[in-house]
């Protein structure tokens, strides 16, 4: 029940927003993928959310794992042909980026 409710959140925001279909399919089954057992999604954002770009191209949506406090993330980039990319990470104590997965 609680991946239904993370899925519903990141489902609102992205049929809210102009996002093309295609993206909000992929994410959508990226996020489906996960064990999401004790996380919450605290946001879901895009890079036109800085006011500076204006063409949509990076999504991150951010969760928080309720057992260890560490928050993690997944970003999606559209590379310039087209295609999508994903990965799953979070910051260190020394704000490094830590790849989860492979």
């Amino acid at each position: 029940m609680h991946n239904e409710n993370i899925y519903n959140i990141i489902n609102n925001y992205l049929s809210s927003s102009e996002t093309e279909r295609m993206v909000e399919i992929y994410i959508l089954n990226i996020v489906q993928q996960q064990t999401l057992e004790n996380v919450i999604c605290l946001s879901v954002e895009d890079n036109t959310m800085n006011g500076i770009d204006k063409e949509k191209n990076s999504w991150r949506i951010h969760f928080v794992n309720l057992n260890t406090e560490r928050d993690f993330y997944i970003e999606i980039l559209k590379t310039s042909s087209e295609e999508l990319e994903s990965r799953c990470f979070y910051f260190d104590d020394r704000d490094n980026i830590v790849i989860i997965g492979s």
